[in-house]
């Protein structure tokens, strides 16, 4: 059997709050509950998770759930309606992708795929923050980035090896984090990392 049972976007498509209006398609009973369309949406994520927990229960499997990085920075993401502490009382383990690729101008950090050790440590003290704030908080075991972000264009850039690796895992770490995920979009995972930091 599986351990671990991990849910992977759990969410509406980006960009979602924008089209909603032109497409049709039913709210089910969040109709009824007289809720705007962003309560709407992080109500049907929140209860998804929920349920799927409840579901699986009886098989002895933890829920893991992937969500976006930034959800856990605002206080929903509205649009794909994830919010990070309500989708957190409902894992057993939350897993954020928090590539620094994927950021803009964030934490004051002006370009992060350029400073992977600060982008990861000062997301991490966010999340520690909401974490620490629930009665029986969730394992966090986030992404990190394990490829190069060629695409945001020259400057913006720079090529993950080891040490960029290494600078992911010694921010979680430091944040009292020691379980972690590594995306490639190709599966080639970069040779000679040390990934133990106890």
């Amino acid at each position: 059997g599986f351990k671990e049972i991990q849910f992977d976007y759990v969410r509406f498509p980006e960009g979602f709050e924008t089209q909603s209006d032109s497409l049709d398609y039913t709210h089910g009973d969040y109709d009824t509950k007289n809720l705007d369309e962003v309560q709407q949406r992080v109500e049907a994520v929140t209860d998804f998770v929920k349920y799927a927990r409840e579901e699986l229960k009886p098989y002895g499997v933890e829920v893991s759930v992937d969500i976006f990085g930034y959800a856990a920075t605002v206080p929903e993401a509205p649009g794909i309606g994830q919010n990070f502490s309500r989708i957190s009382e409902n894992v057993d383990v939350i897993s954020s992708m928090i590539y620094p690729s994927h950021w803009g101008s964030y934490f004051g950090i002006g370009k992060p795929d350029l400073e992977p050790y600060k982008l990861v440590s000062e997301y991490m003290k966010v999340e520690n923050e909401l974490l620490g704030g629930l009665d029986t908080p969730p394992q966090s075991r986030p992404w990190l980035q394990d490829f190069t972000a060629s695409y945001l264009g020259a400057g913006n850039y720079m090529n993950y090896g080891a040490p960029q690796v290494e600078d992911q895992v010694k921010a979680l770490h430091e944040a009292g984090v020691d379980e972690f995920l590594l995306w490639d979009a190709n599966n080639t995972y970069t040779p000679g990392v040390n990934y133990n930091f106890n």
